[in-house]
């Protein structure tokens, strides 16, 4: 059976939310929020949503591509019901069913923050818990390496396998993606920038983003499984009550602030810009220059790099080791288990 089969009765369901206009918000709504890196980072997202739905989808216009989906929070003055159709739901149900948080009671969650923020924004839409429908076969969780986690699902006798993580890493997966109300189109060269400028496009705005597709086949077989993809979520991350004035104290002190972070490239140095870190000749550095580089060589730059992006923890030492290696007196913060070897060392 097909996925618009599989998913057919819930559209039955969400009918309703069909008769409601688009959502358009009010010129007092466009609320201004900051954002800060993955060492002081906050654990909420602005795709948690209070209690009355608050929440609008965009279509993201690429020509010569039909539209493709992005997600992002906005607030309104007013509670509203969010529309629906196959798309959004095809994303929607993905970023479920390839999720590990669960709720414990309603409006109680136990999971990673993102996950979290990924079921509430669903239940907006009115796409309930679908892992409770599907029987999950198998695993591949989400690692700093890997940058992505893939989830394996028996529906009612299809394999279909759902995917999330960073943006670069799920393209390289998929080989067609959708394009609205169902149907799908080859993975082009053309297709895959367009995504990925998006993508830059949102990162500037400081967003954190989450690339989600599906597919058929077994995480079990040797044979590498293809992927559509489904399209973007973009996450408010929002600043962390006193970490911009702590960086400002920091740096009126003479001691120098760099962020490292898992996110990509564009959010990485929107954050870094944000807290009035770059400027100066200065540029962000890669994880894929870090493997590159010697520890003795890094000591050399990193007086230059305000910021390091798509960071794994064994990127974290080595930057820690060279600063040390070259005299520096280092202080390391972070709330992860991603920041423990840094943080050791």
């Amino acid at each position: 059976r097909s996925v618009e089969e599989l998913l057919a009765e819930k559209r039955e369901s969400l009918r309703p939310y069909n008769s409601f206009p688009s959502v358009v918000p009010t010129p007092s709504a466009d609320p201004s929020s900051s954002h800060t890196p993955s060492s002081p980072h906050t654990n909420s997202h602005a795709l948690t949503p209070p209690s009355s739905p608050t929440t609008s989808s965009t279509n993201i216009s690429l020509p010569p591509l039909s539209p493709i989906l992005s997600s992002q929070n906005t607030l309104f003055s007013t509670p509203v019901v969010p529309t629906i159709d196959t798309h959004l739901e095809r994303l929607l149900s993905a970023s479920v069913l390839c999720n590990n948080a669960v709720q414990t009671r309603p409006g109680t969650f136990i999971g990673q923050p993102t996950d979290i923020a990924l079921l509430r924004f669903a239940s907006q839409y009115g796409i309930t818990d679908l892992r409770d429908r599907y029987q999950r076969v198998a695993e591949e969780p989400f690692t700093s390496q890997k940058k992505m986690m893939v989830v394996e699902y028996d529906c009612h006798g299809l394999s279909m396998l759902f995917l999330k993580g960073a943006t670069e890493k799920v393209l390289d997966r998929c080989d067609s993606l959708m394009v609205g109300r169902g149907s799908t189109m080859r993975m082009t060269a053309q297709a895959k920038m367009a995504i990925l400028e998006k993508a830059e496009s949102l990162g500037q705005k400081t967003l954190r983003l989450i690339a989600v597709a599906e597919g058929k086949g077994s995480l079990s077989s040797s044979c590498p499984s293809s992927y559509t993809f489904l399209g973007l979520l973009a996450l408010r991350d929002p600043l962390k009550e006193g970490v911009l004035d702590a960086v400002q104290k920091c740096m009126a002190s003479k001691v120098r602030v760099i962020i490292l972070t898992g996110d990509g490239q564009a959010t990485a140095e929107a954050i870094a810009e944000e807290l009035g870190l770059m400027g100066g000749g200065r540029a962000a550095m890669s994880a894929s220059e870090l493997d590159n580089i010697s520890e003795l060589d890094l000591a050399e730059r990193v007086g230059n790099v305000p910021v390091f992006y798509r960071v794994t923890p064994e990127h974290k030492l080595k930057i820690v080791n060279s600063l040390i290696a070259k005299g520096q007196i280092v202080a390391m913060t972070g709330d992860g288990v991603n920041d423990a070897p840094a943080l050791k060392r």
